[in-house]
């Protein structure tokens, strides 16, 4: 594996989109002593396969699959992703926008945007506009899952072309499958969007067949990033405490449920005469 080679890998279908995409990486800043190619996968079968193709053809450890349709403005991008990867080697992958948790169903927006984190520059026809959703927290922030424009990679994990052998849903499932492998994958603090979306048309064909695909595959993964299931807090001083407060008003579940607080070396602690009270996820000691 050469750690000073950067690929960048699209699937194609068009030569004027594949033209411009690689018109604008030609135009970006490379550090000192990195190269950079490209492969191109012309009328893949599906998207995984493309990826699983592009990905055996060459030797870069750092590759960035992005949409065809996509055009990267920030000329920096090289430097500011390998500056993420080189300082925590637990990151596995960055993607410009992803979801902070998903809903029931899995799919990333099905219940609105307020779990979206990131931005890009997006076509929506009549004209050009910025798609901002909550900035991530500084410098990067995790994510359950990244959205398929782009997404940079440090190691190599198969794309599960077993399961998605279309075009949706294979973005979620690449994320899902980086997180079982033990990797963080991350969405980074952007002052400005680092892409340009020319996506001006969606294509949604069996869109629900992948949706179904995907939530009977890893509903039991990405149910801890649920809002019935574990929700997560960064911790900058040591690991990772678990906690959530309830809000009536705000949740699905019943009353009564425990109450929550945080304390040190423990997940969570509740006090409750909730003598029913049970966890599909959380090992529960009874005190």
């Amino acid at each position: 594996m050469n750690d000073k080679k950067i690929c960048f890998i699209m699937c194609s279908n068009n030569e004027t989109y594949a033209e411009e995409c690689i018109r604008y990486i030609n135009e970006l800043s490379v550090p000192k002593g990195y190269v950079v190619e490209h492969v191109i996968i012309r009328d893949a079968v599906s998207m995984t396969s493309g990826y699983n193709e592009a990905m055996s053809m060459t030797d870069a450890k750092y590759k960035i699959y992005l949409h065809q349709d996509v055009l990267i403005v920030n000329k920096k991008l090289i430097s500011d992703i390998l500056s993420i990867f080189q300082q925590d080697s637990n990151v596995g992958m960055i993607g410009a926008v992803g979801n902070r948790s998903l809903p029931a169903d899995g799919a990333p927006w099905s219940d609105g945007i307020f779990r979206r984190v990131g931005q890009v520059y997006a076509d929506n026809i009549v004209e050009s506009h910025i798609s901002r959703y909550e900035y991530a927290r500084k410098p990067y922030e995790d994510v359950i899952v990244i959205d398929g424009m782009l997404m940079a990679t440090q190691y190599d994990v198969r794309w599960r072309e077993d399961l998605f052998t279309g075009w949706h849903f294979y973005d979620c499932s690449q994320s899902v499958e980086f997180i079982k492998a033990g990797y963080k994958v991350v969405v980074p603090y952007m002052e400005k969007p680092w892409v340009f979306h020319d996506n001006d048309i969606l294509h949604v064909d069996d869109y629900e067949k992948w949706r179904d695909i995907f939530e009977k595959e890893y509903k039991d993964v990405y149910y801890n990033w649920t809002d019935e299931g574990r929700n997560y807090e960064s911790s900058t001083e040591k690991d990772i405490v678990i906690y959530q407060v309830f809000k009536e008003g705000d949740n699905r579940l019943n009353f009564p449920y425990a109450p929550l607080y945080k304390e040190e070396d423990k997940d969570y602690v509740c006090f409750t005469d909730w003598k029913e009270a049970k966890s599909d996820y959380w090992r529960m000691v009874y005190v």
